[in-house]
């Protein structure tokens, strides 16, 4: 932004678009590993913000919540077995490499 620039003197907000593709979630931590249904589970890492879905094994969690760019909170669904977690959002998903038990 430039303060006194624009019509009014308002100031002016820049936009600059460099043409790079949305960054891809990508999950750093699931805390904790291990869990029942019903357990909330922290899924903390990069570009989670708008998160649309997340899997435990390919059971889809009904309940989640999305406090920052970087953490969902999610409870484990009935019928959830072990299994790597998937995290889908509008920029692509992200499966974890270890399994969630």
């Amino acid at each position: 932004m430039s303060p006194n620039g624009g019509g009014t003197g308002a100031g002016t907000v820049f936009s600059l678009n460099v043409g790079l593709a949305p960054p891809k979630p990508k999950v750093k931590l699931v805390s904790p590993e291990t869990g029942a249904v019903g357990t909330t589970v922290l899924l903390w890492g990069d570009n989670l913000l708008g998160a649309t879905s997340v899997t435990f094994n390919g059971t889809p969690a009904a309940d989640f919540k999305i406090p920052t760019w970087q953490s969902v909170f999610v409870e484990v669904p009935a019928g959830a077995t072990t299994g790597p977690i998937t995290i889908a959002t509008p920029n692509g998903s992200f499966t974890t490499t270890t399994d969630f038990e």
